[in-house]
């Protein structure tokens, strides 16, 4: 007697994955009872059609696969769902599972493994081939190319690039640059070493290509995000010189409509960027002035010093030169997280002298995260943001390798920054930079660049959210 065929529901938004999903099914019997490419028609076509296995993608518009589970599990807590994932990583798998999924398939697999997957999740018992894709056959031939496409996914293999992303120098081929800007001069008071800063989260960033959670997506599926290699600085011990020499560089950003994340260097290196990016000729503000998010420990615009040991535009004057030139509009804008002894006894006012809005970090802790997120989006409203993050406004618990380092006095932590970041979903945020990191401080486990990894991460995130709301 013959078994009744599985009934299985496909949804994801790549119609090749779609097309290969449904032979591999018609290859083992089934029966296809809908497809669609969406979370929310997954729900729908579920509650009708009451599928033995349902496929779903986790990264697709409206609703994404893992708040399809929530639903699906509400109209039968017995629904057996197994999500199909481009993503090979263990912490998105075990998020799923979390959530209900039955299982976890990566897409990469080749078509007999990609078969004896879907089998087992069926519970069907098949002849499992020599899987095509495998870097030695059962011969034992040895094929490079196929070696190298199983491997490519692992931090440690290839060329370090920012998230493994595809390196091209060229701003008009992405919709968002990652650069490093290997600066050290413009803060000459405290110890150098921050030029080496881009190259170290490169080195750890290779294991962060993943999903964003809380976005639903993949943001590297979203729009084109390349690395574009490092700002070259041949007078790198001049800051001054430099500072015209990144300016020029992130004009060639502005001029392709190309939104920049960075790592610095210290913190002279947002002054040129937005001088760059924002103001009465740049094409990414529309010729605005930019509204600033600015997290430190230190307010940087301290214009009443005519240089900083010789630096004109150093990492303590560009938050002011940026209000004076007319390409930050300080009333859009906040400063966050200041803190420590202050060389005279006067607290720092709620507005600036140049109208900044002031949130030290006594105030965030008073407020919370939840009155800091809507009092950002109040100043700002829709004003384009550009967010500046100096490591030293985190606690030394979670940033030790940073300059200017303020001890003893509690700082933001990281997942609170997180979490701010969260918060900011959906406003237009044309780029941002992480600045201040030493990685000759850094603990073995590399802890700072670590985190600062993760904060870039999740600027990427609000900055592919900008471009896909356009």
């Amino acid at each position: 007697m013959e078994s009744t065929p599985k009934r299985v529901l496909i949804c994801d938004d790549d119609p090749m994955i779609l097309a290969l999903l449904k032979v591999q099914l018609e290859s083992l019997s089934c029966e296809l009872v809908g497809e669609c490419v969406n979370g929310g028609d997954a729900i729908k076509l579920y509650a009708t059609a009451k599928p033995d296995l349902t496929l779903m993608d986790i990264s697709m518009p409206d609703v994404s696969g893992i708040e399809a589970i929530v639903e699906i599990l509400k109209i039968d807590s017995a629904a057996k769902v197994v999500m199909i994932s481009a993503l090979n990583d263990t912490v998105v798998a075990e998020a799923c599972m979390q959530k209900g999924a039955t299982g976890y398939i990566q897409k990469g697999l080749g078509p007999e493994a990609m078969r004896a997957a879907l089998a087992r999740h069926l519970e069907t018992t098949i002849e499992i081939k020599q899987d095509s894709s495998e870097s030695v056959s059962s011969e034992g031939v040895y094929d490079i190319e196929k070696a190298e496409q199983q491997v490519s996914q692992w931090y440690w293999h290839g060329i370090a690039t920012y998230f493994r992303c595809k390196w091209d120098a060229d701003p008009e081929n992405c919709d968002i640059a990652l650069v490093g800007v290997p600066h050290s001069s413009g803060n000459g008071s405290t110890e150098r070493d921050q030029h080496l800063a881009p190259r170290a989260v490169r080195n750890v960033s290779g294991a962060y290509r993943r999903a964003h959670m809380k976005y639903g997506y993949r943001p590297w599926d979203e729009v084109r995000i390349n690395d574009l290699g490092d700002v070259p600085l041949p007078h790198a011990m001049v800051n001054d010189i430099c500072v015209q020499h990144m300016e020029t560089y992130f004009k060639r950003l502005d001029a392709a409509n190309t939104r920049p994340v960075s790592i610095g260097g210290d913190h002279a290196i947002t002054g040129p960027i937005l001088k760059a990016i924002a103001g009465a000729d740049a094409t990414i503000t529309g010729g605005a002035k930019a509204a600033l998010l600015h997290f430190d420990a230190h307010t940087d615009d301290y214009d009443h010093l005519p240089h900083w040991l010789g630096s004109e535009r150093s990492a303590g004057h560009w938050a002011a030169y940026l209000v004076s030139e007319n390409h930050v509009d300080p009333h859009k804008s906040i400063q966050i997280g200041m803190r420590g002894n202050r060389p005279k006894p006067k607290p720092l006012d709620k507005i600036s002298p140049r109208g900044y809005r002031i949130i030290t970090n006594d105030e965030f802790d008073e407020i919370g995260v939840e009155r800091t997120i809507e009092a950002i989006r109040e100043r700002v409203g829709d004003a384009p943001l550009y967010i500046t993050f100096d490591l030293d406004v985190l606690d030394p618990a979670d940033a030790q390798a940073v300059s200017n380092l303020e001890a003893g006095y509690a700082g933001m932590r990281v997942y609170d920054a997180i979490k701010i970041f969260h918060g900011l979903q959906g406003m237009n945020v044309i780029g941002a930079d992480i600045v201040c990191m030493i990685p000759t401080k850094d603990s073995p486990n590399n802890i700072t660049a670590m985190n600062s990894m993760v904060l870039m991460f999740e600027l990427i995130g609000l900055v592919t959210e900008a471009i896909r709301k356009k």
